[in-house]
């Protein structure tokens, strides 16, 4: 087993985005969800949305030109950073950016074996988003994956995770997370042949379909789902990144 420092059943804590497009992005997210938006008055080039005090994402410029699709990165807390990313990279992950001797940063991104990016963060307590169910917050977590039974394995030694008997084999669900969802799927399945995967956080609102509306009324557009009977819809902002939403019961 690894040596790794996470406490048992690492759990989400927030999210970050780096849009090429961040005056878009400081526009369309507020206009959507229920969120509040903190612009950075130093840099200019970052900003973090908020929902109920809870930080729930933090919005990045990104400068290096790429225009490739974007996907929100999830952060896991867990009790030690140094520890878990030494553990992390021992068992295939790779830091985006390594963090220096003096000063590490309290979220480090990485990407799995799988080539998908997570973060991890030092844990907060209370923990930000714990079990509450705050419309605008995140709650339903998914992993579309290549290689669904590596991912299961190294996300289970990294962050302690246990994952609950699949009735569906494609399907793996983790346990014990109290009102967080985590799940990780085939991504052939899911996503169709040639799609790598990635990380696809949901957040909870009112009515999916006022989501909707809101969403192209900002300038995004509907992906998947977005109608009356819909309990769930996949929008993207004006550049292209994907949100999934959820209503409750």
């Amino acid at each position: 087993m690894a040596d790794r420092a996470a406490s048992p059943m690492a759990r989400p804590s927030s999210m970050s985005l780096r849009t090429p497009d961040l005056e878009a992005a400081q526009r369309y997210y507020p206009a959507v969800f229920p969120w509040t938006l903190r612009r950075d008055a130093e840099e200019g080039g970052t900003a973090s949305i908020r929902c109920a005090e809870a930080l729930v994402a933090q919005l990045v410029r990104d400068r290096s030109g790429d225009r490739s699709p974007r996907h929100f990165t999830v952060h896991f807390a867990v009790a030690n950073l140094g520890a878990t990313l030494a553990a992390a990279v021992r068992l295939g992950a790779s830091p985006v950016v390594e963090p220096g001797r003096e000063g590490a940063p309290r979220v480090v991104l990485l990407v799995d074996p799988s080539g998908q990016r997570f973060g991890l963060e030092l844990a907060l307590d209370p923990p930000a988003w714990g079990d509450r169910e705050d419309l605008g917050l995140p709650q339903i977590f998914t992993l579309h994956t290549a290689l669904l039974e590596a991912s299961c394995a190294f996300y289970a030694e990294l962050l302690g995770w246990e994952f609950e008997a699949p009735e569906d084999p494609a399907v793996r669900h983790v346990g014990g997370l109290g009102g967080l969802v985590v799940m990780l799927r085939d991504a052939k399945r899911s996503l169709g042949d040639g799609e790598s995967g990635y990380w696809e956080p949901s957040v909870l609102v009112h009515e999916v379909e006022a989501a909707a509306r809101a969403c192209e009324g900002a300038g995004g557009r509907i992906v998947a789902g977005g109608g009356a009977a819909d309990h769930a819809a996949i929008l993207a902002d004006p550049y292209g990144t994907t949100l999934a939403v959820h209503q409750g019961p």
